[in-house]
């Protein structure tokens, strides 16, 4: 049954699970251009001084590719599922709801969480290839944090958006989900959540089952 349910969301995935990716790699061209302008037009001298002193941040594309990454899945994964009440017929299968539910958010959170790796891994290659050491490539890395954060929060605002039967909710999802990505993002300088990363995820986590729950709304009919 679990196989069968993956595979489901393969075949609405199938041609357009790379769409995130091109919108990470899209950012880290944008990143890697940008940070070579400003060499060539600053200099190594005051570049350095902008990244030590003022903590500039030249990569702030990869936050919007997370956060508009997760609402391309979650479109894509969950709009087909509530055309023609479709959603509503999933209940009635044989199959457990909650297991049918966890293999969509398993997949979506999955497929988002590649996405930061691999975000991270070019991210990384391109310090490296610009000479950073890790002194300040560390908390460079560790500002891509919360935006993962913010990305996997995108996904799950939107699908509980989509799901959800009634229209008041969904627009109280979709501002809850503005006001957390905004909480999330909108640190200054390298590493603005340093020391509190983990509340901030741990905040994060309701999200799980308000999806599950924005669901389960209609298969009680509202």
């Amino acid at each position: 049954m679990i196989k069968a349910l993956f595979f489901k969301e393969w075949i609405k995935l199938r041609y357009f699970w790379c769409i995130p990716f091109i919108f990470a790699g899209a950012a880290l061209a944008d990143y890697h251009l940008t940070f070579k302008g400003v060499l060539s037009m600053h200099g190594a001298v005051d570049t350095w001084n902008g990244l030590i002193f003022k903590e500039s941040i030249y990569f702030t594309s990869l936050q919007w590719a997370f956060i508009l990454g997760g609402i391309w899945l979650a479109s894509v994964q969950m709009a087909p599922e509530c055309v023609g009440k479709r959603l509503r017929l999933l209940f009635h299968l044989p199959v457990n709801a909650i297991p049918a539910l966890a293999v969509q958010a398993v997949t979506g959170l999955g497929l988002m969480a590649l996405v930061f790796c691999a975000a991270s891994a070019g991210f990384a290659l391109i310090n490296n290839h610009h000479g950073l050491p890790p002194e300040l490539s560390v908390p460079m890395f560790k500002t891509l944090l919360p935006w993962g954060l913010a990305g996997l929060t995108s996904w799950c605002a939107t699908a509980a958006a989509i799901a959800d039967p009634s229209f008041e909710r969904k627009i109280c999802f979709a501002l809850a989900g503005f006001a957390y990505v905004t909480m999330l993002t909108g640190g200054r300088g390298f590493a603005p959540m340093n020391n509190s990363i983990w509340l901030y995820a741990a905040a994060c986590l309701p999200w799980i089952p308000a999806v599950a729950a924005a669901a389960l709304r209609v298969k009680e009919g509202e």
